[in-house]
């Protein structure tokens, strides 16, 4: 969606047009009307598959309360290895559907982030995040830098300096802080995310109050 579609004014008297200038209550409209649809598409997504999800709970609990147990095992000596378990199906159906939720979390990140980058670039031709937002003329919210560089995590090389940062302003979107810890003497970074829905929300509303509004730009 263009951002600044401005329509073309002819100048009385002359041949010569000029840009029509867009009311700020229609920017307004345009901005917020993407964010919306963004996070409309994220509600539906996230509503469908934590269904399915419920369901793979259901079925796996439901066997496990059972008592059944069809593991087939082959075995090598005194190693044994399993071929076949409906146990291991099911719980695999939930590990990955676990999974698929994350994606869709993260996914859904990047692209309001992204949202509000495109929108900025109408502004400037930077693109690196300090200049851009240093273009930008409307006021953002405190957490976009934080934001950008969650976006960045999940888009590009894991960075443990940029994640302590995102720590260090965001801590409720990590279950483990990063940290570093020797491994073989060897230091390695750790560290645990756990994004729920309502931090992908949280990420619409930072994107949200980071566009036009009603009180207009700051200069």
């Amino acid at each position: 969606m263009a951002a600044n579609v401005m329509p073309m004014k002819r100048k009385k008297g002359r041949g010569e047009y000029r840009m029509a200038k867009i009311p700020l209550s229609y920017k307004v409209w345009q901005y917020q009307w993407g964010i919306d649809r963004l996070e409309q598409a994220f509600t539906s997504s996230i509503a469908q598959i934590e269904v399915e999800q419920d369901q793979a709970s259901a079925n796996y609990t439901a066997y496990i309360k059972s008592g059944e147990d069809d593991s087939e095992y082959e075995y090598d000596g005194e190693d044994r290895f399993l071929i076949k378990s409906t146990e291991f199906e099911l719980q695999h159906d939930l590990f990955e559907i676990g999974q698929s939720t994350k994606v869709i979390r993260e996914a859904f990140i990047v692209a309001a982030y992204h949202y509000w980058e495109k929108f900025a670039r109408n502004f400037t031709e930077e693109w690196t995040f300090p200049k851009l937002k240093k273009s930008y003329p409307y006021q953002t919210h405190e957490k976009l830098a934080t934001l950008n560089k969650l976006s960045n995590n999940f888009k590009h090389i894991i960075n443990y300096k940029r994640m302590k940062e995102v720590h260090r302003n965001w801590r409720e979107i990590f279950s483990v802080a990063p940290h570093e810890i020797e491994v073989n003497g060897r230091i390695r970074y750790h560290w645990m995310l756990d994004v729920r829905n309502d931090h992908v929300l949280e990420v619409f509303q930072i994107v949200r109050a980071s566009g036009p509004v009603e009180t207009g730009p700051l200069s």
